[in-house]
């Protein structure tokens, strides 16, 4: 068990600071895109676009393809490690070979469509830059199933550094519209999107490659059987994650419309806000859910404690996502106004944003949990289960937005909403299933109360801090300079992080600061 533990706490670290490093990369493109665009009706169509061309893209690359390979492949090198990396060669021979046609049937439909249906001038424009995107889902499936593989062989630090090379691309794309003010600046930033992709991609390569090399010669790699009996094996457990992640992912494309429908700019405020609300989904529940993949996987094969794993990954997730929730809320303002409040994204912007924000923020605890209550589906290859979470939840969440939009017109923020109410049902819903396989396993062991009390107390300190410094003469309407601003930042963020580790700490219950002293001063 012990050796099992590390494991996972070596994937998870350098799981986390891989994505560490991409994501500050990630809100140096974001910062451009508001500086360029703010929260324009122009960027929000193109907002929705881009979700719409990644909708394939979450489908096939980033949940079922890595979550159906990793277990499978573990099940087939426990026996003999040439016939998994066999497995890896053929499959991805088959993924370069059909995955062109799949892209020009699918191009075919929607030109079809685009040219046959009388349109809006809005609707039209969503459509011709998701075509332009489009052609990106070929290179991120073959990022997501590199990835999947360099996971399996316990690397996990290059797959999550390598989204720099994509944001970087991106940067360079408005700094190039910006400086060369084109005809059509968000058609050349959709272009600039497919070469990000590319370029994230080819960044892995290589080390897949090497991997591969260690035991395979160049004649094995190229002697490749794209429709090999292997492939066989994991039809049935790639589609239904392609129903259950699918289903989530036509439903977030939902959430654009329902937003444009509440806000012409409610797009934008959403996708900002997405922005910071994923950066502790990704370090802490995201980095922990795709480390206990493998990990989870390769107990179960040994026949190990596999309820002490999961149990532990629960006791990583729950605090850190506590702790992110209340930061959020208590420095969200600021750090909106820190890193996006300049160019076209004005006050109003700000504001609105803000609200998302905090909505999102308060399933931060559910969302993380229900991530990694449906890695430990994945890991016992029970498939259907995280599918009927996700068909459950995006009942709740659509009903929800329809009756927070349209009744009660609360604007893009129902969409943030509804999304922490469907996390919390789906959060509990995979619990108490998975409970009924391991009956030892319970909730977080950290009383619930004592979390929320470090919190909002931490929370109030924060935001008496810098009141007067911030909130009062933002709220007057007047005008915060940048060193004031990054004043407020840095000392609401201080107040925070320094309260709730002092009273973590009188109260004998240091998981965060646990964590934080682990990784930042070890």
């Amino acid at each position: 068990m012990r050796e099992v533990s590390a494991s996972l706490s070596k994937a998870f670290n350098g799981y986390f600071f891989g994505v560490l490093f991409s994501r500050v990369f990630g809100m140096l493109r974001d910062v451009s895109l508001a500086f360029f665009f703010g929260t324009s009706k122009e960027i929000a169509l193109f907002m929705i676009a881009y979700r719409f061309s990644n909708l394939m893209r979450r489908m096939l690359a980033e949940g079922p393809l890595s979550s159906s390979f990793i277990p499978l492949y573990q099940k087939i090198e426990k026996n003999d490690k040439n016939q998994g990396l066999i497995f890896f060669r053929d499959l991805s021979a088959f993924t370069l070979l059909i995955l062109p046609f799949f892209l020009f049937f699918l191009h075919l439909i929607l030109s079809f469509s685009f040219k046959s249906i009388d349109l809006k001038e809005d609707n039209h424009q969503i459509v011709s830059l998701t075509l332009k995107m489009l052609p990106s889902l070929y290179f991120i499936t073959l990022y997501g199933l590199f990835s999947a593989f360099l996971q399996a062989n316990r690397s996990f630090f290059l797959p999550a550094l390598a989204p720099i090379a994509f944001n970087l691309v991106w940067i360079l794309g408005g700094c190039f519209i910006y400086i060369t003010s084109p005809l059509a600046p968000l058609e050349t930033l959709s272009y600039f999107v497919v070469i990000a992709f590319l370029v994230q991609w080819l960044f892995i390569a290589p080390k897949t490659y090497s991997t591969l090399r260690k035991t395979l010669s160049l004649k094995e790699i190229l002697s490749f059987r794209p429709f090999s009996s292997y492939l066989k094996q994991i039809i049935s457990p790639f589609f239904l994650g392609i129903l259950g992640v699918g289903t989530t992912q036509i439903n977030a494309a939902l959430d654009a419309l329902f937003a444009k429908a509440a806000d012409p700019s409610g797009p934008a405020y959403l996708w900002y806000a997405i922005r910071i609300e994923q950066v502790p989904v990704a370090l802490f529940a995201v980095a922990m859910s795709t480390a206990a993949l493998p990990t989870l996987s390769k107990a179960i094969q040994n026949k190990e404690n596999v309820e002490g794993v999961i149990q532990e990954g629960v006791e990583k997730v729950y605090p850190l996502m506590s702790f992110s929730m209340f930061g959020l809320i208590s420095c969200g303002l600021v750090c909106l106004k820190m890193i996006f409040a300049r160019g076209a994204f004005d006050s109003f912007s700000l504001f609105q944003t803000y609200k998302c924000l905090v909505g999102y923020s308060l399933g931060l605890i559910p969302h993380g949990l229900a991530l990694f209550y449906t890695s430990c589906f994945y890991a016992i290859e029970e498939f259907k289960i995280p599918v009927r979470s996700s068909l459950y939840a995006i009942l709740i969440h659509i009903a929800l937005n329809l009756v927070l939009v349209f009744l009660f017109k609360l604007g893009a923020v129902s969409i943030a909403l509804s999304t922490t109410f469907s996390s919390i049902f789906q959060a509990a819903f995979l619990f108490s299933t998975l409970k009924k396989t391991y009956p030892s396993l319970s909730l977080p062991s950290c009383p619930f109360l004592k979390q929320i009390g470090i919190g909002l107390i931490a929370l109030i300190l924060s935001f008496w801090g810098v009141y007067s410094l911030f909130y009062q003469p933002l709220l007057m309407g007047m005008e915060i300079g940048f060193i004031s601003t990054f004043t407020s930042c840095a000392l609401s963020g201080t107040l925070f992080v320094g309260s709730y580790v002092a009273l973590e700490l009188f109260l004998k219950d240091a998981r965060v600061f646990s964590f934080l002293k682990l990784k930042f001063f070890k």
